[in-house]
């Protein structure tokens, strides 16, 4: 899934329009829901918005099955955090 950097509030509206589920089949294959997609990704934005009050750019990276994106360990590089999100599918 290619993103781009886009504030909190316009990420939300776009996952609200269904603007993500073109990209769900390509990560999770053909077993998954669209509407509990977007819930994770919406709850996903909103947690960075409670966390980061002060950072409104959002930017959402994602891949199939138990990859990891960062490691284990929290990354700080210049104030920005990384944060992972994680689905099973069954």
């Amino acid at each position: 899934m290619t993103m781009r950097t886009e504030t909190a509030a316009r990420l939300l509206s776009r996952i609200e329009q269904g603007a993500l589920h073109g990209s769900y089949g390509d990560l999770y294959g053909s077993r998954y829901s669209a509407a509990i997609e977007d819930a994770r990704y919406r709850e996903l934005v909103q947690r960075h918005q409670q966390l980061f009050r002060t950072v409104d750019e959002v930017r959402l990276y994602s891949t199939p099955g138990r990859t990891e994106l960062g490691g284990t360990i929290p990354i700080i590089i210049t104030g920005t955090y990384w944060l992972q999100a994680s689905t099973s599918i069954p």
